[in-house]
């Protein structure tokens, strides 16, 4: 039975975005649902509270200088980072801590208390930049964490999987010219923000470190767990990781509001299951998983639940309605996934 740890704080909370999308609410129903489901009273949960990280380790993947704009710009009180990223009077030190669940959710699998973790933070962070917050996100989460093993741990191969409906283009960015993470995203393509084409492999030392897996409008459980399977798998036997973080988002759901994808609480659990697979062969189990986005309110908690319930061996999933898979769908992705292959060719064996 795995020991798995859940990292919270009710800080987080403190991120007032009023009626955006990402909202506190993602929190108080995910919390209230694992309590109602009894989750944290199972013996092999952890819960972990975490501290603010210092400036000084958010400076590892982001500018002094943002990192201040943002201070400033709480510090009167709030504003946008652009036009879809808000921040009021807390968020620049809630944003410190949700980076600090990150670290936390990570060194307690380096210490092996916990086999492995889920870290239940806001702001996400994935689309934040080296200078720019994007994308809801103000300090890029998984970016800084990866960047901080690396140079912390003396690690070398760090595998993230990106699993958000949107392509995570800020931690693509941290790491384009990087053999040290190897960057695996799976996106709809052709939503926000844009980026995420198979071609986008990486860049000098870093060439073939990228994966990008653009799916189309529709992909469900079936054709999504193809891909993810026909390519992880074999990627991560040859790069051996020595870790594996993750970019859980949770609005490839088919109730979502900002996507178009079809994937069910079912799919989530069994798209955790194979990175759990990978991780057990590859890294001894060693996974922290990170939230990003999901947006509908009665979906994300069922979906976390079911991707818990797989990391503790809960022996329980919650069933949704499983949108029909689409034959059209299912071929343009075999099709995508060959031309994956192809581009991937030089730098890994399929």
């Amino acid at each position: 039975m795995a020991k798995s740890g859940i990292v919270y704080h009710p800080d987080y909370l403190r991120h007032e975005t009023g009626n955006h999308p990402e909202n506190k609410k993602r929190l108080i129903v995910t919390m209230d649902f694992l309590k109602q489901k009894g989750v944290l009273d199972k013996p092999q949960i952890k819960l972990f509270s975490p501290e603010k990280t210092p400036v000084e380790v958010v400076a590892m993947n982001h500018s002094m200088q943002y990192i201040e704009q943002v201070e400033d710009m709480c510090r009167r009180g709030g504003g946008m980072l652009d036009p879809d990223t808000v921040v009021s009077a807390e968020s620049f030190e809630v944003a410190l801590r949700a980076v600090g669940g990150a670290l936390l959710a990570a060194e307690k699998i380096r210490t092996r208390e916990v086999d492995n973790s889920f870290a239940l933070v806001r702001p996400p962070g994935h689309h934040a930049t080296y200078g720019h917050g994007h994308g809801f996100c103000i300090f890029n989460n998984i970016a800084i964490l990866a960047k901080y093993m690396l140079k912390n741990w003396g690690l070398k191969r760090i595998l993230i999987i990106d699993f958000d409906a949107h392509h995570g283009n800020g931690t693509q960015d941290s790491f384009y010219d990087s053999p040290n993470v190897l960057y695996f995203s799976l996106q709809q393509w052709g939503i926000y923000p844009g980026s995420g084409w198979y071609q986008e492999i990486g860049e000098k030392e870093g060439k073939g470190y990228t994966v990008n897996v653009p799916l189309p409008w529709g992909t469900d459980d079936e054709s999504y767990l193809f891909a993810l399977q026909e390519l992880l798998p074999p990627i991560a036997d040859q790069y051996h990781p020595e870790f594996i973080l993750v970019s859980a988002g949770f609005d490839a759901h088919y109730s979502d509001m900002l996507t178009n994808m079809s994937i069910s609480s079912v799919g989530h659990g069994k798209i955790m299951e194979t990175i759990l697979d990978v991780a057990k062969q590859k890294c001894n189990g060693k996974v922290a998983v990170l939230l990003e986005g999901g947006y509908n309110l009665n979906a994300i908690p069922r979906s976390i639940y079911n991707v818990i319930s797989h990391m503790a061996d809960l022996g329980e999933l919650l069933d949704d309605e499983q949108p029909k898979s689409d034959q059209r769908t299912r071929e343009e992705v075999k099709r995508l996934v060959d031309e994956i292959k192809k581009t991937l060719k030089p730098y890994w064996k399929f």
